[in-house]
C-alpha cells in the first residue's frame, strides 16, 4: 500500500468483532464504511486510513474526550484499533448530512421552524466541542448529520469529522496570528479569519455556524456564487451593515441579527455566551409563532408522534373489539330466554 493510499475493503471483510457491510464515501485520505457487530447488534461507521498516516490521532482524541463529557450532539467513538496496514476508529452510525436535508424545505430551504431548531443543536454541538477544549475549523452543513431513522433520531443533529480540530486552550497564549498563509475552511461557510489566513479561535467556529443558520433559512448567502476567496471576504465584509446586511437576512428572524453582533464583538480568546444566541433562537420561535416540528424531512407517517398514535389506535381498537364481544356475551347470559306462546 502507497504512503497515503486510501484503505479499500471488501463487502464481507472482517476488522476485529465487525463485518463491512456497505462503502459509504471516501476523502482524500480515508475511506468509511458501514458495518455490523459479530452479534448483529450494532451497525455502526468504521473510518480507515493507511497504517503511515497520523490525522486519525487527532480526531480520536477529540472524540474520547466527547464520549467521556457524555456529549449529546457530537457523533461519539465506539471502539478503536489498527492493522497491519490501517489504522480505523468506529464511531455512531448516523443518518443523512444535513447538506442534503436542508434541500427538502420550501423552495430548496428549511422552513423557519425548522431551520432555528436545528440551529440550536448545532450549536450546542460546538459547544460540547469547545467545552472539551477543541476547535473544528471546517463548519458546514456537510459535517453535521441527523440521526437514524430507524431508530427515530431524526430530529437529532451530530457534528462530525473531526480532522482538521484544533486545541484552543494553548497555555496561556491568547493572540491571534497567521496561519501561515493557508485558507482553513469551506470558502461558503469560512470566517473572516479564514480570508485573512490568521488563526481561528471560538468565535470564528460559531461564525461559521452563523453563516449556515442564514443558508438554512434562505439558501440565498449573497456570496453563494462568487468562486475567488478575496471577493467572497469581501462580501462578508459588506454584509455587517446596511442594505446588504437586510439582503444576507431576508428570510430570517430579524432578531438573530443580534447573534451576529455578538459574535464579531467577541475578542479573540473571549467567550461566546452560547445562552445568549440559543435564547435568541428559541425567542424567534416562540414571537414568530414557528413549527419547530415535525421536521421539514420527516415522512409524516413516520414521524415520532404519528407513528406512536397509529399503534396507540389499533391497539385501542382492538382492545375495544374484545370488550364489545364481552358485554355483548354477557348480555346474552343475563338476558332470560322468553317463553313461547302456547
Amino acid at each position: 500500500m502507497a504512503e497515503g493510499a486510501i484503505v479499500h475493503l471488501e463487502i464481507g471483510a472482517r476488522v476485529e468483532k465487525f463485518t463491512v457491510t456497505k462503502k459509504l464515501g471516501e476523502g482524500t485520505f480515508g475511506a468509511v464504511y458501514k458495518v455490523k457487530s459479530d452479534d448483529g447488534s450494532e451497525e455502526a461507521a468504521l473510518k480507515t486510513e493507511s497504517i503511515t498516516m497520523k490525522l486519525l490521532q487527532i480526531e480520536l482524541r477529540v472524540m474520547q474526550l466527547l464520549r467521556e463529557a457524555n456529549s449529546q450532539n457530537c457523533c461519539l467513538l465506539i471502539d478503536k484499533g489498527k492493522t497491519d496496514t490501517f489504522n480505523y476508529i468506529v464511531m455512531k452510525l448516523v443518518g443523512a448530512s444535513l447538506q442534503d436535508m436542508k434541500k427538502t424545505g420550501p423552495d430548496k430551504h428549511m422552513s423557519t421552524g425548522c431551520a432555528l431548531s436545528c440551529s440550536i443543536q448545532c450549536l450546542n454541538a460546538l459547544k460540547e466541542l469547545h467545552d472539551v477544549g477543541f476547535l473544528h475549523r471546517d463548519i458546514k452543513p456537510g459535517n453535521y448529520a441527523v440521526g437514524q431513522e430507524e431508530k427515530g433520531e431524526l430530529r437529532r443533529c451530530y457534528l462530525l469529522d473531526f480532522g482538521m480540530c484544533k486545541p484552543w486552550k494553548n497555555k496561556g497564549d491568547n493572540t491571534q496570528t497567521v496561519m501561515g498563509g493557508k485558507f482553513r475552511g469551506t470558502p461558503r461557510y469560512a470566517p473572516l479569519a479564514s480570508h485573512k489566513l490568521m488563526d481561528h479561535a471560538r468565535k470564528d467556529d460559531i461564525e461559521s455556524w452563523f453563516y449556515m443558520l442564514v443558508d438554512f433559512c434562505n439558501a440565498s448567502l449573497p456570496w453563494k456564487v462568487a468562486t475567488d476567496l478575496t471577493e467572497i471576504g469581501n462580501i462578508k465584509t459588506a454584509c455587517r451593515q446596511g442594505s446588504m446586511l437586510v439582503t444576507m437576512m431576508s428570510g430570517v428572524p430579524a432578531e438573530c441579527t443580534k447573534i451576529l453582533e455578538h459574535i464579531d464583538a467577541l475578542s479573540f480568546a473571549a467567550d461566546p455566551d452560547y445562552a445568549l444566541m440559543t435564547k435568541i433562537m428559541r425567542d424567534a420561535i416562540s414571537s414568530h409563532n414557528l413549527k419547530e416540528f415535525p421536521y421539514d424531512w420527516e415522512p409524516a407517517e413516520t414521524t415520532p408522534v404519528a407513528k406512536s398514535a397509529k399503534k396507540t389506535t389499533k391497539k385501542q381498537s382492538a382492545e375495544r373489539s374484545r370488550m364489545q364481544e364481552k358485554t355483548v356475551e354477557k348480555k346474552k347470559a343475563a338476558t332470560p330466554e322468553k317463553k313461547k306462546k302456547k
